[in-house]
């Protein structure tokens, strides 16, 4: 697990807790009092961390914590401030950066390089959230048929940033989580961040979660956060009215075939 905590000293730092102990991941080298905060944003089963290191005047950078030593991943050329959000079993990293002139765009980094992931057609601004093990990254960005401070979810993949769209009536959406293959989930909204429904994108259509429930479950899926390799996902939304976490799993033949990029997809999946 990672995250944030405060320190003795009051500074609030990245930690790792792994097997009953929580560790201080520290801040980026060579920081003022001031500028001395990290935050652990996402983690990979090798226990590879990255998120956010303080590192001068109120900026921050991008880190990878990797065998006891934290990195900078720097920026977009020019920029000044960067995030990680998610991190893959590679510990290739996906996040937010800018650069000269420039506030925000993806990026991915990998073998040693950030390389900016850019924005769909028109847009000027993008948000780097998951990312698979194949370099495949979701989250969301503006464009030019998106209006109003609104977003639309991506499929970044060969290269290429695909526009998820929305659910119909919707006029925002955010890609949280992706899976090995390819399966994104998120959250779309209307009138500025208001009537939530999580979704799964599969097979280039975008589905809202509510529909693949049981019907009169007394649930409402909000947001969907995270989608593992057998297709089961988190999120939360309401349950007969009260807030809560869910998890959801596929109801199929063959759960381990559904979600596996080598040996193919049983369809029947539910």
């Amino acid at each position: 697990m990672t995250g944030q905590s405060n320190t003795a000293e009051g500074a609030n730092h990245a930690f790792l807790y792994s097997n009953g102990t929580m560790s201080d991941l520290g801040t980026l080298p060579n920081l003022p009092s001031q500028d001395s905060y990290s935050a652990g944003l996402a983690i990979n089963e090798s226990g590879q961390v990255t998120g956010v290191s303080g590192i001068f005047q109120g900026h921050g950078h991008a880190f990878l914590y990797s065998h006891g030593k934290m990195s900078d991943l720097g920026t977009l050329p020019g920029g000044s401030d960067s995030a990680g959000s998610g991190i893959n079993e590679s510990g290739e990293v996906t996040g937010i950066a800018d650069s000269a002139g420039l506030c925000c765009h993806a990026f991915l980094y990998s073998h040693g390089k950030m390389s900016d992931l850019g924005t769909l057609p028109g847009g000027s601004t993008s948000s780097g959230i998951g990312i698979n093990e194949f370099g495949e990254v979701t989250g969301s960005s503006d464009a030019a048929q998106v209006t109003g401070g609104d977003t639309h979810a991506f499929l970044y993949s060969n290269g290429r940033m695909l526009d998820l769209g929305t659910l119909p009536g919707q006029s925002s959406s955010i890609g949280q989580g992706i899976n090995r293959s390819g399966q994104v989930v998120g959250f779309t909204s209307s009138g500025q961040f208001s009537n939530f429904r999580a979704f799964l994108y599969n097979d280039g259509v975008m589905k809202d979660l509510n529909d693949l429930i049981e019907t009169n479950s007394g649930w409402s899926l909000w947001f969907a956060y995270s989608i593992n390799d057998r297709g089961q996902i988190t999120g939360y939304g309401t349950n007969n009215g009260a807030i809560h976490a869910f998890l959801l799993t596929p109801v199929c033949s063959d759960v381990h075939g559904w979600t596996d990029r080598e040996h193919g997809r049983d369809d029947s999946c539910d």
